[in-house]
């Protein structure tokens, strides 16, 4: 009897302890399982605010740069004078180009109407200089 009452008290702590065991450790997991799922909300919160403030940072970032150039631009329309000076500048540049571009073509054709009566003069020189130590060879 006073075995049967050790063997059925000792069985008895050991479901119990497995009892325990067993709530323990689905405790531990449900915490552990809470961590999880706690995390992996956090990053997606944690990346969605991120993308939002980043969508905005380079919307910011876009309206501020056309902000400049349409400032920019008012600017130089608004300034008729400097507008006015800037196209008449496109024009004579343009005339500049186009008058050095003929000059060349008038400083070619002056080289070319100086020299080449100097080479005649020095071709027919030449010629009688042969003809000359021919007759004085003779």
């Amino acid at each position: 009897r006073v075995v049967v009452g050790r063997l059925v008290a000792k069985l008895s702590r050991r479901l119990i302890d497995g009892a325990f065991q067993g709530w323990r450790h689905g405790v531990h997991e449900r915490v552990r399982m809470l961590r999880l799922t706690t995390n992996v909300v956090r990053r997606m919160a944690n990346r969605a605010l991120s993308d939002a403030f980043y969508g905005w940072a380079n919307k910011a970032e876009a309206a501020a740069t056309m902000r400049r150039l349409e400032a920019k631009a008012i600017a130089f329309n608004a300034n008729r004078s400097t507008r006015n000076a800037f196209e008449a500048w496109c024009v004579d540049a343009t005339e500049a180009r186009r008058r050095r571009y003929l000059m060349t073509k008038v400083t070619a054709r002056f080289v070319l109407r100086v020299t080449a009566p100097a080479f005649d003069r020095w071709v027919e020189w030449t010629a009688s200089m042969k003809r000359q130590r021919a007759l004085i060879s003779r």
